[in-house]
């Protein structure tokens, strides 16, 4: 399976592991069961080829539920502070490795602390 997106002059191919996919205006949710690859094919404009955001949320989903379960039973995350998108940094930086990813989210959360930037 794969659901295609088309918005705006652009297009988009996510392959879906799973018969449930739900959408509407806001959101695209999809529901899995094994780990969706971490590529995406994306045609966007010519001179930015670099992958959407909201399509690398959905691409990473599994890994960013993954950091975020590890971080969140611990003292500094505040959900409102540390979203989907502060944690898909770490994703990224870190390949495939959430435990990496995870450790470095936490030193963050400590850092800023420390140092009083929140």
């Amino acid at each position: 399976w794969s659901l295609s997106l088309s918005f705006l002059g652009w297009s988009s191919k996510i392959p879906v592991l799973s018969s449930e996919v739900r959408m509407n205006k806001t959101t695209t949710t999809l529901s899995h069961t094994t780990p969706m690859p971490s590529t995406i094919s994306i045609a966007t404009d010519e001179y930015d080829e670099r992958p959407l955001i909201k399509d690398l949320l959905v691409v990473r989903s599994l890994d960013i539920n993954s950091v975020r379960n590890a971080i969140q039973s611990h003292p500094l995350y505040d959900p409102s502070r540390y979203d989907d998108i502060w944690i898909l940094r770490y994703v990224l930086s870190h390949k495939k490795d959430t435990h990496a990813a995870t450790r470095a989210a936490i030193a963050t959360m400590e850092f800023r602390e420390t140092h009083q930037l929140n």
